[in-house]
């Protein structure tokens, strides 16, 4: 038997853990959920193990994570290339209209003669 593993949770906290038995969410998250609570109930990680039919190492290494992130999700978010790629047009876009709008205040110029090419030569 390993060091008893105890967790604490506000009433908000456990509120939300117990709020998620009712979301659309995988079963496997409900049930760590229900593991950190149990815990928090004062269920031992022997009991709750055989409750879930899980081994002890699992349950401790649920209730670890819990202690180290909350609910957080520890698992770092992924950006694919497509998506990447549309954020980078759309930043660069951005950038251009700030850049065209500060010239336009700066010389003082209105919209038809900041386009006109022809006016910026010899600057």
């Amino acid at each position: 038997m390993g060091a008893r593993l105890r967790i604490f949770l506000t009433q908000e906290q456990d509120q939300t853990l117990l709020n998620l038995r009712k979301q659309d969410v995988p079963q496997k998250v409900k049930d760590r959920a229900e593991v950190i609570r149990l815990n928090a109930h004062g269920w031992y990680v022997e009991k709750i193990a055989a409750h879930f039919n899980w081994n002890e190492k699992t349950v401790r290494k649920v209730l670890s994570k819990w202690k180290n992130l909350g609910l957080e999700t520890g698992r770092p978010h992924h950006v694919n290339k497509q998506s990447l790629f549309s954020i980078e047009l759309k930043l660069m876009s951005l950038t251009l209209a700030y850049c065209e709008n500060f010239r336009r205040s700066l010389w003082g110029l209105k919209n038809n003669q900041a386009r006109n090419p022809d006016f910026f030569v010899g600057f």
